[in-house]
């Protein structure tokens, strides 16, 4: 019985999606469409994982470095910014190896930025 149901569920959405129905827009879909430009000559911090993603499967950061927005921090929580850390895992501050940009884990002693983290995202 379950599985019938899921697998009606499964029908009704993809039909549903193929009928036309508004496709779903990500928290980052929303800020590069919506509010690209407040960003604009800010320094900006992520709080990002491998999950950061536009509906496109784009990764956040990269979609902001494209549109020249100066993001000058990261904050990873469990898994990492890239996702490569195990459940439970220790993650490392760092710096991101294809951004270049400094990381910071806010995953085990502490789970939010400290003043120091934040030097280069607030004047």
């Amino acid at each position: 019985m379950i599985t019938k149901i899921v697998m009606a569920a499964m029908i009704a959405a993809s039909t549903a999606t193929t009928l036309g129905s508004p496709a779903v827009a990500t928290g980052a879909d929303r800020l590069v469409a919506d509010q690209l430009g407040m960003l604009k000559g800010k320094r900006v911090g992520l709080v990002i994982n491998h999950t950061s993603r536009l509906s496109s499967g784009e990764f956040l950061l990269d979609v902001l470095q494209r549109a020249g927005i100066a993001v000058t921090a990261l904050f990873g929580p469990e898994h990492g910014v890239r996702g490569a850390a195990g459940a439970g895992e220790v993650v490392a501050d760092g710096v991101d190896p294809q951004s270049g940009i400094p990381v910071y884990s806010l995953y085990g002693e502490r789970n939010k930025p400290t003043k120091e983290m934040l030097r280069n995202v607030i004047s």
